[in-house]
């Protein structure tokens, strides 16, 4: 049975859905998305374990905050609060944005996680810049201070290496505009800063999980980068971008796994 419910934290209030009895799994989304993004993998794993999801602020059925501050920081006093409803430390599996969020979730508050899996955390600061990506997301930049968001959207389009994003609630066009723009006109310049940013130490186990699709491309080198700041190693998922929701069962099957080793 699937609770859904809503938090609040500094004015803002988080989408949240709850399911299942076990050991916590913590879902975060990244951009253009929300937390429905996991709904097939989360349905794939059952009912043997406690899956928490939500919808980032400003994505989804959360709201945006009337500051617009959708820095790592706010975004990490988001998850805090979400997990002190909870007793137990929690597993995180974090998508793309979402992912690099989590990595600085674990690194800081460690005393509320086992560790984590991390599919290809991007941020363009680890992208050298003669690479190709910076085409792309330049592109994005010139359409997003013109306000032309279509445009910036596809060119987001060919840096994530598809042709069109997953609408994981296309029965609501409103909620994936919303998505779209909560991106495009709040979180870009978060996600896409040139400067990386500082982990602190981290002392829990950590997966990276990378495409096998996207071994030799930008996720590929920020994926590494991510390994080598955090002392994980890489585990390799069939697919590209966005596996863990078009792949959502072979997905699902190998998270379980996975997080008992760690």
């Amino acid at each position: 049975m699937c609770e859904k419910y809503k938090i609040e934290n500094n004015g803002i209030k988080l989408f949240c859905k709850s399911s299942g009895h076990g050991p916590l799994i913590l879902f975060i989304h990244g951009a253009c998305v929300d937390g429905s993004y996991f709904d097939d993998c989360q349905r794939y794993l059952g009912e043997t374990v406690k899956k928490i999801q939500y919808d980032r602020r400003g994505y989804g059925r959360s709201t945006i905050p009337i500051s617009e501050d959708f820095s790592v920081e706010a975004q990490l006093t988001d998850i805090c609060r979400i997990l002190h409803e909870y007793d137990d430390p929690a597993y995180i599996v974090a998508h793309s944005f979402g992912a690099v969020i989590a990595a600085h979730a674990i690194c800081r508050f460690p005393e509320l996680f086992r560790g984590g899996l991390l599919y290809e955390p991007f941020w363009a600061g680890s992208i050298p810049a003669e690479h190709l990506a910076w085409d792309y997301i330049n592109s994005m930049k010139k359409h997003i201070d013109s306000n032309q968001y279509a445009s910036a959207l596809l060119y987001f389009c060919k840096l994530i290496g598809q042709s069109d994003l997953p609408c994981t609630d296309a029965t609501k066009p409103a909620i994936v505009e919303k998505n779209f723009m909560t991106f495009l006109a709040h979180e870009f310049k978060e996600t896409y800063s040139v400067a990386f940013p500082n982990f602190a130490t981290c002392t829990l186990p950590v997966y990276i999980g990378l495409g096998t699709d996207n071994i030799k491309n930008h996720f590929g080198v920020s994926a590494e980068k991510f390994r080598e700041l955090l002392g994980a190693e890489i585990v390799y998922f069939p697919g590209g971008h966005n596996a863990p929701y078009s792949n959502a069962q072979e997905f699902a099957k190998a998270i379980l796994p996975l997080l008992n080793t760690l």
